[in-house]
């Protein structure tokens, strides 16, 4: 479940920042990019060497996170 949430995480921050990039607003995507390299260094190991299980808990959470980002973008920025 940590993976998941963590993989959540960076890809709510992955496409929040890329519609921030896309639109021009440097600080956000300076902030967005730098909270993507964290939660991405808390990731990287633990789903490298996880099982298939993790790594399909790890899509999941991709595929959710990117859509919540996508959202919350289009809404609230």
């Amino acid at each position: 479940m940590k993976i998941l949430l963590y993989s959540y995480l960076q890809l709510l921050l992955l496409s929040m920042n890329t519609y921030n990039i896309a639109t021009g607003k440097i600080l956000y995507s300076i902030i967005f990019s730098f909270l993507i390299g964290i939660v991405w260094c808390y990731n990287v190991t633990s789903v490298a060497n996880g099982s298939f299980k993790e790594k399909m808990q790890y899509s999941i959470g991709c595929s959710l996170g990117c859509g919540t980002g996508v959202i919350i973008s289009t809404s609230f920025f």
